[in-house]
Protein backbone atom coordinates (compact mmCIF):
# COMPACT_ATOMS: atom_id res chain seq x y z
CA UNK A 1 0.00 0.00 0.00
CA UNK A 2 1.32 3.15 -1.33
CA UNK A 3 1.62 6.26 1.72
CA UNK A 4 1.01 9.39 0.29
CA UNK A 5 0.18 13.01 1.79
CA UNK A 6 -2.27 15.60 1.07
CA UNK A 7 -0.21 17.55 -0.92
CA UNK A 8 1.09 14.93 -3.00
CA UNK A 9 -2.37 13.41 -3.41
CA UNK A 10 -4.56 15.48 -5.38
CA UNK A 11 -1.62 16.89 -8.43
CA UNK A 12 -1.08 12.94 -8.43
CA UNK A 13 -4.78 12.10 -9.14
CA UNK A 14 -5.01 14.56 -11.88
CA UNK A 15 -1.81 13.34 -13.68
CA UNK A 16 -3.35 10.44 -13.80
CA UNK A 17 -6.60 11.79 -14.76
CA UNK A 18 -4.77 13.53 -17.79
CA UNK A 19 -3.68 10.43 -18.71
CA UNK A 20 -6.80 8.21 -18.98
CA UNK A 21 -8.39 10.86 -21.27
CA UNK A 22 -9.62 13.42 -18.46
CA UNK A 23 -7.92 16.95 -19.24
CA UNK A 24 -10.18 18.81 -16.79
CA UNK A 25 -9.92 18.11 -13.23
CA UNK A 26 -11.55 19.99 -10.33
CA UNK A 27 -12.17 19.68 -6.36
CA UNK A 28 -14.54 21.00 -4.31
CA UNK A 29 -15.78 20.51 -0.84
CA UNK A 30 -18.98 18.49 -0.24
CA UNK A 31 -20.27 20.78 2.16
CA UNK A 32 -19.99 23.82 -0.33
CA UNK A 33 -22.02 21.93 -2.86
CA UNK A 34 -24.55 20.32 -0.90
CA UNK A 35 -25.58 23.97 0.34
CA UNK A 36 -26.86 24.89 -3.07
CA UNK A 37 -28.23 22.21 -4.31
CA UNK A 38 -32.35 20.92 -3.74
CA UNK A 39 -32.75 17.81 -1.42
CA UNK A 40 -31.85 14.28 -3.11
CA UNK A 41 -29.51 15.77 -5.31
CA UNK A 42 -26.64 16.91 -3.13
CA UNK A 43 -23.64 14.70 -2.81
CA UNK A 44 -24.30 13.60 0.76
CA UNK A 45 -27.29 12.62 0.17
CA UNK A 46 -25.25 9.82 -2.62
CA UNK A 47 -22.91 8.92 0.20
CA UNK A 48 -23.15 10.52 3.50
CA UNK A 49 -19.51 9.77 3.59
CA UNK A 50 -18.61 12.06 1.10
CA UNK A 51 -16.85 15.05 2.23
CA UNK A 52 -14.71 16.03 -1.29
CA UNK A 53 -16.13 16.24 -4.74
CA UNK A 54 -14.06 15.76 -7.83
CA UNK A 55 -15.32 16.79 -11.41
CA UNK A 56 -13.50 14.76 -14.54
CA UNK A 57 -14.00 16.48 -17.69
CA UNK A 58 -12.87 15.82 -21.32
CA UNK A 59 -12.41 19.09 -23.43
CA UNK A 60 -8.92 18.32 -25.69
CA UNK A 61 -9.50 16.41 -29.05
CA UNK A 62 -7.12 13.88 -28.04
CA UNK A 63 -8.11 13.71 -24.61
CA UNK A 64 -10.99 11.72 -26.64
CA UNK A 65 -8.48 9.42 -27.69
CA UNK A 66 -7.02 8.54 -24.77
CA UNK A 67 -10.73 7.59 -23.70
CA UNK A 68 -11.03 5.78 -26.24
CA UNK A 69 -8.07 3.27 -26.04
CA UNK A 70 -9.49 2.16 -22.79
CA UNK A 71 -11.88 0.04 -24.69
CA UNK A 72 -10.40 -2.13 -27.79
CA UNK A 73 -13.69 -2.09 -29.70
CA UNK A 74 -14.16 -3.77 -32.76
CA UNK A 75 -13.91 -0.20 -35.64
CA UNK A 76 -17.54 -1.48 -36.34
CA UNK A 77 -18.58 -0.15 -32.96
CA UNK A 78 -20.62 2.92 -32.55
CA UNK A 79 -17.51 5.66 -31.53
CA UNK A 80 -19.45 8.17 -28.90
CA UNK A 81 -20.26 4.79 -27.00
CA UNK A 82 -16.41 3.60 -27.13
CA UNK A 83 -15.67 7.10 -25.36
CA UNK A 84 -18.61 6.23 -22.64
CA UNK A 85 -17.64 2.74 -22.03
CA UNK A 86 -13.70 4.31 -21.81
CA UNK A 87 -14.78 6.78 -19.57
CA UNK A 88 -16.66 4.32 -17.19
CA UNK A 89 -13.46 2.03 -16.91
CA UNK A 90 -11.20 4.85 -16.53
CA UNK A 91 -13.23 5.70 -13.50
CA UNK A 92 -13.38 2.14 -12.25
CA UNK A 93 -9.12 2.44 -12.41
CA UNK A 94 -8.87 5.54 -10.86
CA UNK A 95 -11.07 4.48 -7.66
CA UNK A 96 -8.86 1.03 -7.46
CA UNK A 97 -5.87 3.59 -7.49
CA UNK A 98 -7.58 5.54 -4.25
CA UNK A 99 -8.43 2.36 -2.74
CA UNK A 100 -5.13 1.37 -3.10
CA UNK A 101 -4.28 4.34 -0.91
CA UNK A 102 -7.01 4.07 1.64
CA UNK A 103 -9.25 6.89 0.49
CA UNK A 104 -12.47 5.50 -0.95
CA UNK A 105 -14.07 6.75 -3.68
CA UNK A 106 -17.10 5.77 -5.85
CA UNK A 107 -18.34 7.78 -8.95
CA UNK A 108 -21.38 8.76 -10.44
CA UNK A 109 -21.49 9.64 -14.38
CA UNK A 110 -22.75 12.18 -15.90
CA UNK A 111 -25.92 10.74 -16.90
CA UNK A 112 -26.78 7.95 -14.42
CA UNK A 113 -28.98 8.24 -11.61
CA UNK A 114 -29.40 8.96 -9.33
CA UNK A 115 -28.07 12.26 -10.96
CA UNK A 116 -25.77 14.54 -9.71
CA UNK A 117 -25.67 18.68 -10.97
CA UNK A 118 -22.74 18.51 -12.60
CA UNK A 119 -22.43 21.81 -14.15
CA UNK A 120 -22.51 23.33 -10.89
CA UNK A 121 -20.06 21.33 -9.64
CA UNK A 122 -17.63 22.10 -12.38
CA UNK A 123 -18.20 26.00 -12.04
CA UNK A 124 -18.08 25.61 -8.14
CA UNK A 125 -14.61 23.27 -8.75
CA UNK A 126 -12.96 25.86 -10.82
CA UNK A 127 -13.25 24.58 -14.48
CA UNK A 128 -15.56 27.06 -15.98
CA UNK A 129 -18.72 29.17 -15.74
CA UNK A 130 -22.51 27.64 -16.00
CA UNK A 131 -23.86 30.88 -18.50
CA UNK A 132 -26.56 32.13 -17.18
CA UNK A 133 -28.29 31.97 -20.80
CA UNK A 134 -28.46 28.67 -21.38
CA UNK A 135 -27.27 27.00 -18.25
CA UNK A 136 -24.26 25.02 -19.82
CA UNK A 137 -20.59 24.74 -19.03
CA UNK A 138 -18.54 27.81 -20.75
CA UNK A 139 -14.47 27.58 -20.24
CA UNK A 140 -12.21 30.74 -21.89
CA UNK A 141 -10.52 28.42 -24.30
CA UNK A 142 -12.82 25.77 -25.12
CA UNK A 143 -16.44 27.06 -25.06
CA UNK A 144 -19.13 24.99 -24.14
CA UNK A 145 -17.02 22.42 -25.75
CA UNK A 146 -16.75 20.74 -22.51
CA UNK A 147 -17.57 17.15 -21.89
CA UNK A 148 -18.76 16.58 -18.27
CA UNK A 149 -18.12 12.89 -17.65
CA UNK A 150 -18.28 12.32 -13.98
CA UNK A 151 -17.72 12.93 -10.27
CA UNK A 152 -15.77 11.07 -7.87
CA UNK A 153 -17.77 11.48 -4.15
CA UNK A 154 -14.68 10.99 -2.04
CA UNK A 155 -14.79 10.45 1.55
CA UNK A 156 -13.54 12.73 3.74
CA UNK A 157 -11.15 14.90 3.11
CA UNK A 158 -8.04 13.24 1.84
CA UNK A 159 -6.51 16.31 -0.14
CA UNK A 160 -7.17 18.90 2.07
CA UNK A 161 -9.45 21.92 2.23
CA UNK A 162 -8.37 23.99 -0.61
CA UNK A 163 -8.08 23.77 -4.37
CA UNK A 164 -6.65 25.01 -7.17
CA UNK A 165 -8.83 26.95 -10.06
CA UNK A 166 -8.09 26.38 -13.38
CA UNK A 167 -10.45 29.13 -14.82
CA UNK A 168 -10.61 32.70 -12.59
CA UNK A 169 -13.37 33.73 -10.67
CA UNK A 170 -13.39 36.87 -13.34
CA UNK A 171 -14.04 35.28 -16.48
CA UNK A 172 -17.87 36.36 -16.49
CA UNK A 173 -17.95 36.35 -20.84
CA UNK A 174 -22.10 36.19 -21.06
CA UNK A 175 -21.99 39.83 -19.37
CA UNK A 176 -21.10 41.76 -22.63
CA UNK A 177 -22.27 39.26 -25.24
CA UNK A 178 -25.65 38.97 -27.30
CA UNK A 179 -26.52 36.03 -26.58
CA UNK A 180 -26.62 34.78 -30.15
CA UNK A 181 -26.95 30.59 -28.78
CA UNK A 182 -30.11 31.84 -27.44
CA UNK A 183 -31.00 33.16 -30.79
CA UNK A 184 -30.03 30.33 -32.75
CA UNK A 185 -32.23 27.64 -30.89
CA UNK A 186 -35.17 26.45 -33.49
CA UNK A 187 -37.13 25.86 -30.86
CA UNK A 188 -37.30 29.04 -29.00
CA UNK A 189 -36.17 27.63 -26.05
CA UNK A 190 -34.44 30.85 -25.21
CA UNK A 191 -37.14 33.35 -26.38
CA UNK A 192 -37.47 34.73 -22.50
CA UNK A 193 -34.14 35.37 -22.10
CA UNK A 194 -34.91 35.98 -18.24
CA UNK A 195 -35.83 32.15 -18.49
CA UNK A 196 -34.91 28.49 -20.35
CA UNK A 197 -38.44 26.98 -21.56
CA UNK A 198 -36.75 23.57 -21.64
CA UNK A 199 -40.13 21.73 -22.58
CA UNK A 200 -39.88 23.96 -25.70
CA UNK A 201 -36.72 22.03 -26.68
CA UNK A 202 -38.19 18.64 -25.98
CA UNK A 203 -41.02 19.56 -27.93
CA UNK A 204 -39.39 20.83 -30.46
CA UNK A 205 -37.07 17.14 -30.52
CA UNK A 206 -40.38 15.53 -30.55
CA UNK A 207 -40.77 16.48 -34.15
CA UNK A 208 -37.43 15.02 -34.95
CA UNK A 209 -35.26 17.81 -35.10
CA UNK A 210 -31.94 18.46 -33.14
CA UNK A 211 -31.00 15.04 -33.53
CA UNK A 212 -27.56 15.20 -34.28
CA UNK A 213 -26.33 19.11 -33.02
CA UNK A 214 -27.54 21.32 -31.09
CA UNK A 215 -27.22 24.87 -32.89
CA UNK A 216 -27.21 26.86 -29.05
CA UNK A 217 -24.18 25.00 -28.71
CA UNK A 218 -22.44 25.52 -31.80
CA UNK A 219 -23.81 29.26 -31.86
CA UNK A 220 -21.36 30.41 -28.81
CA UNK A 221 -18.53 32.76 -29.89
CA UNK A 222 -15.45 31.25 -27.32
CA UNK A 223 -14.19 27.75 -28.52
CA UNK A 224 -15.55 26.75 -31.82
CA UNK A 225 -12.49 24.98 -33.05
CA UNK A 226 -13.24 23.17 -30.21
CA UNK A 227 -16.22 21.38 -31.41
CA UNK A 228 -16.80 18.11 -30.18
CA UNK A 229 -16.39 15.27 -32.73
CA UNK A 230 -19.54 14.72 -34.51
CA UNK A 231 -20.35 11.18 -33.30
CA UNK A 232 -20.12 12.43 -30.18
CA UNK A 233 -22.51 15.76 -30.63
CA UNK A 234 -25.09 13.27 -31.77
CA UNK A 235 -24.27 10.64 -28.97
CA UNK A 236 -24.81 13.21 -26.35
CA UNK A 237 -28.06 14.41 -27.93
CA UNK A 238 -29.50 11.14 -27.99
CA UNK A 239 -28.85 10.80 -24.41
CA UNK A 240 -29.99 13.86 -23.39
CA UNK A 241 -33.41 13.35 -25.43
CA UNK A 242 -33.70 10.00 -23.69
CA UNK A 243 -33.51 12.27 -20.28
CA UNK A 244 -36.06 14.89 -21.76
CA UNK A 245 -38.53 11.91 -23.18
CA UNK A 246 -38.53 11.04 -19.84
CA UNK A 247 -39.16 14.12 -17.89
CA UNK A 248 -41.65 15.80 -20.10
CA UNK A 249 -43.94 12.94 -20.79
CA UNK A 250 -43.60 11.76 -24.41
CA UNK A 251 -43.50 8.44 -26.22
CA UNK A 252 -44.04 5.76 -23.88
CA UNK A 253 -43.23 7.86 -20.99
CA UNK A 254 -46.90 9.62 -20.94
CA UNK A 255 -48.18 6.47 -19.65
CA UNK A 256 -46.35 7.10 -15.87
CA UNK A 257 -47.29 9.56 -13.58
CA UNK A 258 -45.74 12.36 -13.52
CA UNK A 259 -43.90 11.26 -10.06
CA UNK A 260 -42.56 8.40 -11.50
CA UNK A 261 -41.34 9.98 -14.42
CA UNK A 262 -40.00 12.70 -12.80
CA UNK A 263 -38.52 11.25 -9.75
CA UNK A 264 -34.33 11.13 -9.83
CA UNK A 265 -34.74 14.44 -10.96
CA UNK A 266 -37.45 16.44 -8.40
CA UNK A 267 -36.77 19.66 -8.29
CA UNK A 268 -36.48 20.12 -12.19
CA UNK A 269 -35.28 18.62 -15.39
CA UNK A 270 -32.27 17.03 -16.09
CA UNK A 271 -29.40 19.68 -16.37
CA UNK A 272 -27.30 19.90 -19.26
CA UNK A 273 -23.95 18.13 -19.26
Amino acid sequence: MSVTTEESLLPELVRRCAASGFDLVGAALAEDFDSSQPAGRRARDLDPRCGTLVVLATAARDAWERLHAHVPLPLAAEPGARAARGAARALGELCGWLADRSVRARAVQAHGLPPINLPQLAELSGLGIVSPVIGQLLHPVYGPWVALHAALLVEGRPFGARFPRAVEATFQPCTTCAAPCAAACPGETYADRQRADLRRCAQHRHQGHCASHCDVRRACPIGSEHRFPGEEEARRQAVQWARFRRFYGFGPWRMLPVRLRQGPWAGGPPPRS
